[in-house]
């Protein structure tokens, strides 16, 4: 790992830190998702160059302003169906990269609303009960998957996971990235046990983070196949060394629509 690219990861810690921490105020983190939204979403736009006008790419940011801040009806229900047509469409691309477009007005729409939808996530999930609880495991488990993968890819990695999609990704990093999610999860429920005194779900608490660290993965190779079809190398240069918003978020952008999702199925992960 560079000097700069550790640098860079020290500050996103910090700043991470410091949201978690005033995310308990009530328009911090909508105002954040909402920034967030933004962002990517004109990254989006950079690296696609839709073909339509100033109108359709004005309204679209305008779109990924308001969603994190509106009220949506059923939002999680709404987000237990959109997580699964996320899986299955960017399923499809990632086996149709040569003959698909992202640069279509309708592909860009559905993806606005998508990172939209997703980044809304991390504000909703604050507030149901245990939701700080909810929230710190969800960034917990993308810090720790995408941190393991790349020690385990750079010291083990020999099979390739998704050549074509993201070359320097392999089986072995996934699975030292996800084994060490799922560990570090546990270990944070001993923590929380002993230090809180409340009955900790480890069963739960492993289905979370098994399945968060899968689809954390999963969101990752999404976004790098918008990337590869649209010939780009990173979303943008914002974060030196990690790229943009969608490059660095994109596990995260995921993870917490599924954390909010699971609880349609699974109300608590702490009794």
């Amino acid at each position: 790992m560079t000097k700069q690219r550790l640098l860079t990861a020290v500050g996103i810690a910090v700043v991470i830190i410091g949201v978690l921490l005033l995310s308990g105020i009530p328009w911090v983190l909508p105002l954040v998702a909402s920034a967030m939204s933004l962002m990517g979403t004109y990254e989006l736009l950079c690296i696609t160059k839709p073909d339509c006008g100033k109108g359709w790419i004005i309204s679209n940011m305008i779109l990924a302003v308001l969603i994190p801040l509106i009220p949506i009806p059923h939002y999680l229900h709404l987000l237990g169906l959109a997580l699964p047509a996320a899986v299955v469409v960017f399923s499809v691309l990632m086996n149709r990269m040569d003959r698909v477009s992202c640069s279509h007005p309708g592909a860009i729409l559905l993806l606005v609303v998508m990172i939209s939808l997703f980044f809304k996530a991390m504000g909703e999930l604050r507030f149901l009960d245990h939701g700080f609880l909810y929230l710190t495991m969800a960034i917990m488990i993308c810090v720790v998957t995408d941190t393991a993968a790349y020690f385990f890819g750079r010291k083990f990695g020999k099979h390739k996971m998704a050549a074509k999609v993201s070359p320097k990704k392999t089986v072995e990093g996934a699975v030292g990235g996800a084994l060490s999610a799922v560990f570090l999860m546990l270990l944070f429920g001993c923590l929380i046990q002993l230090g809180s005194g409340n009955i900790v779900s480890f069963k739960r608490i492993m289905l979370w983070s098994g399945v968060g660290t899968v689809i954390s993965q999963f969101g990752d190779l999404a976004m790098s196949t918008v990337k590869r079809i649209s010939h780009a190398k990173d979303f943008s240069n914002l974060f030196p060394g990690h790229g943009g918003i969608l490059d660095r978020f994109d596990s995260m952008m995921v993870v917490g629509p599924l954390a909010e999702a699971l609880l349609i199925l699974i109300p608590l992960a702490v009794k």
